[in-house]
């Protein structure tokens, strides 16, 4: 058992998957990404009706590991690394119960781009979110590609090609968000939300996925993750990881817009 991974029954209505790595704000790893699509496997099977992702208390999840990034030596290694992001999303977007996230404090890079798949998102009020990638010579594969259709052709590219800082309002204004509380209330809000949901018949609750969900194309991302992977393993985003890991370089802080 990945013990960076929890996952089980959550006060009988939903099955939790917990993102558990808080001394590295929550960043993925591959093996992490493996057990997320795992559990991900296990939720949609069980008797519970809803699934819930969460991270810890204090962040959602900072996304993909830069140190496993960085020690990526070939774009075929890269490939089947980034390709676990996509089984993950696609796990997400295919599971006939609504998945629902409960996110605090940060949720960034693959982090964020998981919000995008997931059916609900709660946010508390203190949540910042970004699309930092660019910043290390990289692209946000499922953003630039799934993303738009939640998002919107010009509000994608504007994230992709800024890296800008989103608070959670302002995620709730372009509709990465879709119920912004108080974080003292989040637990409570997101009980609710989970009976509500639970109380509804199955079959309606998969119908709607699938039909809304029908023209997502796969193929786009698929060709976005491959030039993930040839980028990933170029000298300059090795620079620019080597520098964050040295702690010289914050690309998650690069700039915040109030008006969004």
């Amino acid at each position: 058992m990945n013990k960076e991974v929890l996952g089980g029954l959550y006060k009988g209505l939903a099955y939790r998957i917990q993102v558990n790595r808080p001394d590295k704000l929550n960043a993925i790893n591959k093996a992490m990404w493996a057990s997320i699509k795992g559990e991900l496997e296990n939720a949609c099977a069980s008797p519970a009706p809803v699934v819930l992702i969460t991270g810890t208390d204090q962040v959602f999840s900072s996304g993909d590991d830069i140190d496993a990034m960085y020690r990526l030596g070939s774009p075929d290694e890269s490939k089947e690394f980034f390709n676990k992001i996509l089984e993950v999303i696609k796990a997400i977007i295919e599971c006939p119960k609504p998945v629902v996230c409960e996110v605090k404090g940060l949720a960034a890079g693959g982090g964020a781009e998981m919000l995008l798949a997931c059916d609900i998102v709660v946010a508390s009020d203190d949540v910042w979110i970004s699309f930092p990638e660019v910043a290390l010579g990289l692209l946000p594969p499922l953003l630039i590609t799934i993303g738009v259709k939640a998002l919107g052709h010009r509000k994608v590219r504007y994230l992709a090609l800024t890296g800008s800082r989103l608070s959670a309002h302002e995620a709730a204004n372009l509709g990465l968000i879709d119920e912004v509380v108080p974080r003292l209330e989040i637990d409570n809000v997101v009980d609710d939300l989970i009976k509500t949901l639970a109380s509804f018949p199955k079959e309606s609750l998969t119908l709607i996925k699938k039909l809304s969900l029908s023209d997502l194309d796969y193929e786009l991302a698929q060709t976005s993750i491959d030039e993930l992977a040839k980028l990933v393993v170029k000298p300059e985003a090795k620079e620019r990881m080597r520098l964050f890991k040295e702690g010289k370089y914050k690309p998650a802080a690069i700039r915040s817009r109030k008006s969004i």
